[in-house]
This record gives structure tokens, sequence and C-alpha cells, in this order.
């Protein structure tokens, strides 16, 4: 696709839409729906959510913590992607991202099983990480919602950390337009197109494109990226609204590991040293995925809610990777792998929500069944390095192309088909002015099954689980209350271990209690955490490219958030999280070992000031920095000691609305240019940032 051409070509055609998107613009509003449906407040983050109860309800009568991030700040930041956005969420941390080829997080110190497909997530309410998914890109985000603390009692299979839902742009009858074209430092090149309108006096659409060509810091690597994704909405009749989606994506890559300690010292080589062979070619991901939801009111109380969604992703390709750093403390033997993986994942729901009033207590109920049949076909191949064959390079002085590669053995051929059935109840009672209790509960039931072609074994299991959650908030006056609340999560975990056998599902608790105040224009949370996990998954070191299970863990801490308007033109947006993850019990790992890529504390904060010049309508400029504290870098770092370091990075925005059309803006990252690292697989597997580097943006909307 050409990188330039496409997007100026669609925004002549789209010169035409605005004629169209007129068309009885004022005979149709739409119903708000979980999907689009939120008030914003000033700032970067909304007043209300729908990921906490699955219904509009505002922040304030929510007794859980939910982080938000609105397109202010996704555009303030520029954030092309869906991590770019996790350095400003209290408690959520990066994972491996298997080479960056996916999406991998931790949300109060617990993440899925990165061997696997990284985290999963929600994307307008249906679970959407499951596979290998090209990372999440945000041309066409509304916003992201991070729910804070167990949430199986609504959305079945997940962490009991958190989970993050993001929401896309919806179809709009009014008719707008938006190009932008960005360039910036290693030949990085952007251009998105977001257009939305009516069809007709009943049917809206919206397009959001995407095409991105990426160099690097990195030495030999570049990478391309796009995002297909048309909408419609239909009012089918005063009371009906029928909506579809398609979401296709593509990135090309090379896999890359990053770079390697020696003794355990990172800095030893420059963060831009590639240590794989270019000859290897680009990995390719794909993801094609649809959703088609049917809301209808049933009266002002009652409305139905049904929907399908359905999901493919393939990922494939070539790759040197290091395997052990030898004795001399420069040879690197290597490892040669070849990877084919492909998912199919089908998920529907049918959910009915409404009102009533039993006395003096008030009933908003939430009642839903959902189902899932996810399959994983999967194929690795790889070599293992010895002495006479070590497939080695120089990390001081490598040369690429040197060696023969090295053959292929299978050590995985298998298929993996999982079927879930879930059913869930939810009532928010309402008890006078100042008090509300959510009860919720849910059943699930799992099964799974394991074709090992190697062997011509099958391994099965089912499981069920129920997921309890009660919360309370008592609001002393409109701008402050306070709450507590306790849930159960369910997750099964995929795959198997080193010796073929499936792993028991985890499961959690949470404990939580909070405080959250509201001012004009600004909105405060505090709270307090103490979630334990059993039968978690983590990297076996022994094994790469396997997990265990690591027994029991728990995290417990902190976390503080602030956003909103300061005055005089000033507003931003703060947070600060204590997090102690750590093992507690285990037959393998020693007590007290910390997780993996977990900071005990980070934070950012970020300020902006906007203005009016005499020479343009708006203008604004503004700083951010960003604070991640020591981590565990290996899953034995009990017996080896690594760690990646503390970091601290600076970020200068600014931006001018030229006009109601034109708008300029600029991000300069790493503004002191610092070495730092984002997240490790082991002490031969870190990724390291990028160093400083400058962004430039340049849209017009019409």
């Amino acid at each position: 696709m050409n990188s330039g051409g496409w997007a100026a070509g669609l925004a002549v055609a789209l010169m035409g839409l605005p004629c169209i998107g007129d068309v009885s613009a004022q005979e149709v509003e739409l119903p708000a729906t979980t999907a689009s449906g939120q008030r914003q407040a000033s700032g970067y983050r909304a007043r209300e959510s729908s990921v906490a109860t699955r219904t509009d309800a505002d922040l304030m009568e929510i007794p859980f913590a939910v982080s938000s991030v609105n397109t202010e700040l996704i555009r303030t930041v520029a954030a092309g992607r869906g991590d770019d956005l996790y350095d400003w969420v209290a408690g959520v941390a990066r994972q491996n991202s298997f080479g960056g080829l996916w999406d991998n997080y931790a949300v109060r110190g617990f993440a899925g099983d990165g061997n696997w497909a990284g985290t999963d997530y929600l994307l307008n309410g249906f679970s959407w990480n499951r596979g290998n998914s090209v990372p999440r890109d945000t041309a066409s985000l509304e916003r992201m919602e991070v729910l804070k603390g167990p949430a199986s009692a609504l959305y079945g299979r997940g962490d009991p950390g958190g989970i993050i839902s993001y929401t896309t742009k919806q179809p709009q009858f009014k008719s707008a337009n938006t190009v932008s074209v960005s360039a910036g430092s290693y030949g990085a090149t952007r251009e998105t197109l977001d257009s939305t309108g009516a069809l007709s006096p009943t049917l809206a659409y919206r397009l959001n494109l995407m095409n991105e060509d990426n160099g690097s810091f990195r030495d030999t690597v570049s990478s391309k990226r796009y995002l297909v994704a048309p909408g419609f909405t239909w009012k089918a009749g005063p009371d009906t609204v029928i909506h579809y989606e398609m979401e296709a994506m593509r990135q090309r890559a090379p896999l890359d590991r990053g770079v390697v300690a020696v003794n355990n010292q990172l800095g030893v080589i420059p963060a831009s040293r590639f240590l794989g062979e270019p000859r290897d070619g680009d990995y390719e991901v794909r993801n094609l995925g649809h959703q088609f939801t049917v809301d209808h009111h049933i009266n002002a109380d009652w409305s139905v809610n049904a929907g399908v969604a359905q999901r493919e992703t393939d990922l494939y390709g070539l790759s040197s990777e290091a395997f052990s750093l030898q004795a001399d403390g420069r040879t690197l033997w290597r490892r040669y792998r070849h990877v084919d993986f492909h998912t199919n994942d089908l998920q529907g729901r049918l959910e009915l929500t409404g009102k009533l009033q039993t006395g003096a207590v008030g009933h908003t109920l939430v009642m839903g069944t959902d189902a899932y049949r996810f399959t994983y076909d999967q194929l690795v191949q790889r070599s293992t390095p010895t002495a006479a064959a070590p497939y080695a390079i120089d990390i001081f002085n490598p040369v690429y192309g040197r060696q023969a590669t090295p053959a292929l053995r299978t050590v995985t051929n298998a298929l993996e088909r999982d079927e879930g059935q879930g059913a869930y109840v939810q009532d928010t009672l309402a008890l006078g002015e100042r008090w509300k209790i959510i009860t919720g509960l849910r059943w699930d039931n799992y099964r799974q099954s394991i074709e090992n072609r190697q062997s011509g074994t099958t391994t099965s299991q089912q499981q069920t689980a129920f997921s309890p959650r009660l919360g309370v908030v008592y609001q002393w006056s409109p701008a402050f209350s306070v709450y507590a609340n306790t849930a159960y999560s369910f997750r099964p975990n995929n795959g198997t271990d080193v010796n073929g056998n499936a792993f028991d599902p985890e499961k959690g608790r949470g404990y939580e209690v909070g405080a959250k105040w509201a001012g004009p224009g600004w909105l405060a949370t505090v709270a307090a955490f103490n979630v334990t996990k059993r039968n978690v998954l983590t990297a076996d070191p022994a094994n790469d490219g396997f997990s265990r299970a690591a027994g029991e863990v728990r995290s417990r801490g902190v976390e503080l958030e602030w956003n909103g308007e300061l005055g005089g033109g000033l507003r931003g947006i703060a947070n600060l999280a204590y997090v102690d993850a750590e093992v507690t019990r285990d037959t393998v790992l020693t007590p007290g070992a910390r997780l993996v890529n977990i900071p005990r504390v980070n934070g950012s904060a970020m300020l902006m000031y906007e203005f009016a010049p005499g020479f343009a309508q708006k203008a604004g400029v503004g700083a951010g920095v960003v604070y991640v504290g020591r981590r565990a870098g290996n899953t034995a770092n009990t017996q080896d000691g690594f760690q990646l370091p503390a970091y601290t990075t600076v970020q200068l925005n600014g931006y001018v609305q030229i006009d109601k059309h034109l708008r300029a803006s600029v991000v300069l990252s790493n503004l002191f240019n610092r070495t730092y690292y984002v997240s490790s697989y082991n002490s031969v597997w870190v990724t390291p940032g990028a160093p400083r580097s400058l962004l430039g943006t340049l849209s017009y909307s019409f």
C-alpha cells in the first residue's frame, strides 16, 4: 500500500461526502449505548463509565476504580498504539511483547501469558486479544478505560488486577472528516483518515484508515502496518439500532528481541544493536474481525442487546534469537525459529438491562448470557545451539549473514480448541440519595482440548467457576464518595507446559477501598487494594517459549490519580502507584520473588497551558514526565539477580489550531535522551526504549 498517496486520494474523494452527510441529519438521534454514550469531563478523562457496570454510570457512584483516557490525551501525547497510553494510567505496566508483535500489559501486577498472546482486552465489550493480535492502534479509538480489580462477574475470563477496555469511534449523522499526516525521527511516517456522516436519514457510516511506515533506532529494523475499519449504524426503527463494524489490521516487522545484559549489566552494548539476522525477513501479523450488535429499547426502562463477533488472526515468520551469552562476555549463541500461528474466535452475547423499584429501593438490573468458541493452530520449529553449531554472533562486532541457518526441528504442532459458556446477573441497588450497592454473580463453564499432532495424543479438561462481586459506595456529597469492594476472578490457562500437560485455570480474589473527589473541572481518586491469584503462569526460565504455574502470587498497593483543569488555561493529568507484587507460595520459585516487569513505584504527570494567540484560533504548550521504578527482569530473579533499572523520561508537547480546519502539533519524546529499558523476558531478551525523537502532525478537518 502506498504510504502517502491513499490518504490524499481519499480526502479528495470525501470532499463530496458533506452533501451526503447532511441528509436529514436533524431527523435522527441515536439512543446512547454502552459503546458510545458517555459524558466527557473537562481534561483528559471522562466522568462516566460503562465498563464497570455495563451501564452508563457516574464515576462518583461506582464502587470500583476506573481510569479512562480520551481522544484529547491520545492526540496530545501523539499515541499511535494502545501501549503508548499505559504510562498515563496508575498501576499499568508493560510486559513481554513478543519482540513488539503484540500487546501485553499488567494491571496491579497481574498479566496474562506473554508466551501465548498477551493479556486480553475488550473492544466494544467483546474479548478482542485472544489470538495473535497486531498491536492496538489508536486511529479508530474513542477512548481507553481500565477497570481495576477482578471483572469476571461481568466479563468472565480475566485477570484479577483489572482489564483494559477500548471503545471505537462510532458513526455520526453529522458529517465530519479529518485527514492527518505525521512525520518524525528515524523515517517514521503515518497517515490517517477519519470520516463519518449520514448515508440516508437512518443510516450513518464511519471509516477509519491508517497507514504507517517506521524506521527505527534499532539497526536494520523497520516496520509497516495498516488499519482499515469501516462501521455502519442503522436506525431500524424508533427503538432499534443495528450496528456493524469491521477491522482489518496488518503488520510486517522483524521479531526483535532487543539487547542482552552482560553479567547482568545493561548498557554494555548500545541500545541500537540488533542481534538477529536481517536476512530472516519480517514476521507478518494479520487480523480480520467483525462485530454485529442490535440494541432494542423495550420501553423507557428496559432494553435488550444482542451481539456476535468473529475474528481471525495469523502470525508467521522466521527469526534468529539470543539463546545464551558465553563466558567470554561477547559470544552470543542464537536459536533459529520458525512459527506459524492461526486462530479463530467466535463469540456471542444476549443481555437484558432494566430498572425497577421495590419500595424505597431502586434497582438497575443487568442479566445476560454469552458463549465463545476459540481455536488455536500452532506450529513452532527451532534449533538448539551447541558448541559444535553455536549459530553465534559477536555482540560487540556483529557480522550478519556469515553463518548458515541451522536445521529446524518441530517442538510444537498442536491444535487447541476452547469453548466457554457463561451467565451473569448484576443488581445496582440505590438506597436513598447516598448509598449504592452493587451485587453480581457469574457462572462459567469452560472446556479445553489440545491435540498434539506429534505424539498423536489429546489432552482435555473441563472447568466450572462461580465469580461473585460486591461493591458499596457512600456519597457524602455530590463531590465526595467513599467505596469498598471484593470480587473473584477466573481465567483459563491456555497451552501446555514443556511436558504437554494442560494448566489448571487461574483463580483470584481482590479487596479494595477507595475515595473519589470531584471539583469544578477536575476529578481525583485514591484506592488501596490487595489481590491474590493461584495457578498464575510465568515464563519458564529453563525452557523459553513455555510457561509454568508459579503457585500463588499476591499484589497489594495504593493508587492515586488526578486530572482536570486548574484555571488560567492550565489542565493536566497525574498518577502514582505503589505495587508490591510477589510470589507467596511455590515449589520452584522462592517466596518473595518479585513478579517480572512490575515496578514497585511508577507514575506520570503532564501539564498543558492553552491560550489564544493573535495569529491562530488556539494554541497549547506543555510537558510530561514518566517515572518507572526498578523491576525484576527475569522470572528466576532470585537466582540471577537480574533487574531492569528505574528510569525517568520527559516529553514536550505543543500544538497550534490555526483555524477550524487546520491543526499542527509536535511532540518531542525523551527530551534528555535517556537510555532506558521498557521490559524484558530474561537477561538476553531486553527491550530498550527509544532515544530522543520528534514527531510532527498536520491535520485538516472539513
